[in-house]
């Protein structure tokens, strides 16, 4: 994939290949921002143009450089991944001991390390000496969601780019053009999918769609006078071993819109747009803070099932409180 083929990011692909045009590469990037929006794309990409045989400022894609590091095989090229839940000190040691030598084939060794957040202290405090003294023809590329995780010196000596969330309409040109999805479910997914082509491609890829049009429109019927329904409906969501934290995240989202409309009437930043006439409808039965109450209690619900409690009570409770 070239940089022409980076979704929602121009500017970011400007300053690097800029930085390529002039030779003027420094030797660590920050690349910042949520997931899925294309900054592990942007790294492999320009790892490939930096070495590529046949392009100056771009991957062509197609020579013997560029199909090594797409197969990840290409000795001048590392991504370091997490051993475990971290990347430990040990794995920056190793690292250390390859960047002593120049590149192997390549014109530039590049050590992509996406999850930088996921550094231990000790393997953070071992990469910032590799900061401060970088070796000759090395280019380090840090990758972060959580940029408040890293030491600020290390930060302090990269050149950070923040990526932003892609637009409903980027995202949803991409699904119908990739999956080929019609017009209208592709926007239903791009706005849906908060910015992440990665959230869009799950999303289309399982029925998150029918999820969410049936904890819509059950939720909006749920009653605290029919304990039975809520009961029977907590044990139906409960089975959903791999979709509980996206089912929250449905309902979260269900709530947002009805504080969006609430506070300013409009539409145009509505998530669910296709439900406008029930959120006119459901809107005024609350208040913000009751809305935002049920924002709480549903991430109350999403932190305990995150740390292994009964889903079935957990979903109980939940909707208990959401009824109130």
């Amino acid at each position: 994939m070239s940089f022409k083929e980076i979704h929602g990011q121009e500017r970011q692909i400007k300053i690097i290949k800029k930085s390529i045009e002039n030779d003027r590469i420094p030797h660590a990037y920050l690349f910042l921002g949520e997931d899925g929006i294309g900054k592990r794309l942007t790294a492999l990409t320009m790892a490939k143009a930096l070495n590529c045989s046949s392009m100056v400022d771009d991957s062509c894609d197609m020579c013997r450089v560029c199909r090594k590091i797409d197969n990840g095989n290409h000795p001048d090229v590392t991504v370091l991944k997490p051993e475990g839940a971290h990347i430990k000190i040990d794995q920056i040691r190793e690292l250390q001991r390859s960047l002593q030598y120049k590149p192997y084939e390549g014109k530039k060794r590049v050590c992509i390390i996406p999850d930088a957040e996921k550094l231990t202290i000790e393997a953070k405090n071992a990469l910032l000496k590799t900061l401060e003294e970088p070796p000759p023809d090395t280019m380090l590329i840090l990758i972060s969601t959580s940029s408040h995780l890293l030491l600020s010196t290390i930060i302090s000596r990269c050149q950070r780019l923040k990526f932003q969330p892609l637009a409903p309409n980027v995202i949803a040109k991409v699904i119908k053009e990739k999956l080929g999805k019609d017009e209208d479910v592709a926007l239903k997914i791009a706005l849906l999918a908060g910015g992440s082509l990665k959230n869009a491609y799950e999303i289309a890829e399982k029925t998150t769609l029918e999820y969410r049009d049936k904890l819509i429109n059950k939720m909006n019927a749920l009653s605290s006078d029919n304990i039975d329904s809520i009961f029977e409906f907590a044990e139906e969501l409960s089975k959903e071993k791999d979709e509980l934290i996206r089912i929250l995240d449905l309902l979260k989202v269900w709530f947002r819109d009805l504080v969006v409309f609430k506070e300013n009437c409009s539409s145009d930043r509505l998530k669910n747009q296709d439900f406008l006439k029930e959120i006119k409808r459901h809107e005024a039965r609350y208040t913000t803070s009751d809305l935002l109450e049920k924002i709480r209690v549903i991430n109350d619900a999403q932190s305990a099932l995150l740390m292994n409690s009964n889903k079935r009570l957990t979903f109980e409770v939940m909707f208990l409180k959401l009824c109130q």
